[in-house]
């Protein structure tokens, strides 16, 4: 949909000082931001700056890690 490449985006995200992968939020960031959102993964990803499915997917995979 926008006309570049996955690789494009990602190196866009990796030079911006605003934008940045869940990958690399620490857990207790992500946890502290959740509980502020009362679990709402959609508001937690708009204040973390992530992708809301990306958020929702890391979450699945802590999930079935614990």
């Amino acid at each position: 949909e926008l006309g570049v490449s996955r690789a494009a985006v990602y190196r866009r995200i990796e030079a911006s000082p605003t934008y940045r992968l869940v990958s690399e939020i620490p857990q207790d960031e992500l946890q502290a931001t959740l509980t502020a959102h009362a679990g709402d993964s959609d508001a937690a990803a708009s204040e973390l700056r992530v992708s809301a499915a990306s958020l929702r997917s890391r979450l699945r995979k802590l999930q079935t890690a614990n």
